[in-house]
């Protein structure tokens, strides 16, 4: 294949991811946040600060910059999820002026229950396809895996 075949066929190749992954992933978010809040009476971004929280940022400012929203905003996402009971906040052994945010047991169990649920919608959806399409998804997000793997790798 010449260079400007495969210039090309990058194109095509990125006109298509363009196309088709951010539908999904709005979708994937507005079934996150249908379930979050039909469920278990909380928000789409709730459910994804619980998420923050169980993969290590535990103080609002970490929060507030890994979700690029403000403190304040943070901070009352917090203090929701605190009288839910999903989140407790406790001092740290360290610095007696800084809090740390945990996890509930029940924070934890939503979690682990938003993340089945999210997998069975997905396998729903997956339904429609037939053993060849299904086979050539899965191929393709391998390939997708190990370019953001690739990506990530780079910008450490």
């Amino acid at each position: 294949m010449t260079s400007n075949q495969m210039q090309t066929k990058r194109e095509e190749a990125a006109d298509l991811f363009l196309d088709a992954i951010p539908p999904i992933w709005y979708l994937l978010r507005a079934q996150i946040d249908k379930i979050a809040r039909e469920k278990f009476d909380i928000t789409g971004g709730q459910f994804h600060v619980l998420g923050r929280i169980k993969s290590g940022k535990t103080s609002v400012s970490d929060l507030a910059d890994t979700r690029h929203i403000s403190r304040p905003t943070v901070s009352r996402k917090v203090d929701n999820l605190v009288e839910k009971g999903l989140v407790s906040r406790k001092e740290s052994r360290e610095d007696r002026r800084f809090t740390v945010l945990e996890l509930t047991e029940e924070g934890g169990n939503i979690l682990q229950m938003m993340a089945l649920s999210r997998r069975m919608w997905l396998e729903e959806m997956l339904t429609t396809l037939n053993d060849h399409e299904l086979e050539t998804i899965i191929q393709a997000f391998i390939v997708l895996g190990k370019l953001s793997k690739t990506e990530s790798n780079e910008k450490t």
